[in-house]
């Protein structure tokens, strides 16, 4: 029986650690296997304060919480639905899962694993990102919109667009959500962000990415 692995990768800093630029970027340290789990790998996330990966493994229906440092398998969430985004917030020590088929987003205690809240989104789920400065989680789904959440998994506001947002990324600094990628318009949107708050919530600049007939 086939089974997944995760293969841990370690990016040096060639300046900080006296690499030259011709040594190999990436040097392969472990692989964990995830012994059971079949399908499709998507998402990932990280809690770098106790070394765990949280892996979206939408072809077995759960996310399998790995032991970096030890190299093994520490827990699986199972009962899910295609999780595709997974986003650790370490503050406060929350998981949140983004499930394609039944467009829930979901919420863990990340020590117990106990699912403290699920938020109904109808369709397609996906991408998660985190709004640290304004403590505020984003989430893309359906046939076009990102949802706005606070931390205790309150719907704040929604905002539309004219495809699903396959990816996207908050501005570090600035203002706005830059780079939603909508696979129906195969183009790039950017929506007005202000500080902790939706602004207008328009589009305030697009341009194609790849010719479309």
């Amino acid at each position: 029986m086939n089974q997944a692995r995760i293969a841990v990768l370690l990016l040096p800093l060639a300046n900080a650690w006296g690499q030259s630029a011709g040594s190999e970027p990436l040097k392969l340290e472990t692989t964990i296997p995830m012994a059971d789990v079949q399908g499709r790998i998507d998402h990932l996330s990280v809690d770098l304060n106790n070394q765990r990966l949280f892996v979206a493994a939408l072809g077995n229906n759960t996310v399998e919480v790995l032991d970096i440092k030890g190299a093994r398998r520490l827990h699986t969430i199972s009962g899910l639905h295609e999780p595709q985004g997974v986003l650790y917030v370490p503050g406060e020590n929350k998981l949140f899962v983004a499930n394609a088929k039944d467009g829930t987003c979901r919420i863990y205690d990340a020590s117990s694993f106990q699912l403290l809240q699920t938020i109904e989104y109808g369709d397609d789920a996906d991408n998660i990102r985190f709004d640290a400065a304004a403590n505020q989680v984003y989430v893309g789904y359906g046939s076009g919109a990102v949802g706005v959440l606070d931390l205790g998994g309150n719907r704040l506001r929604d905002v539309k667009l004219d495809a699903h947002p396959e990816s996207f990324q908050l501005e570090k600094e600035g203002t706005r959500i830059s780079s939603i990628f909508l696979i129906r318009e195969r183009s790039r949107w950017w929506t007005e962000k202000t500080g902790p708050r939706w602004g207008s919530g328009k589009r305030v600049e697009r341009w194609r990415t790849f010719p479309w007939r």
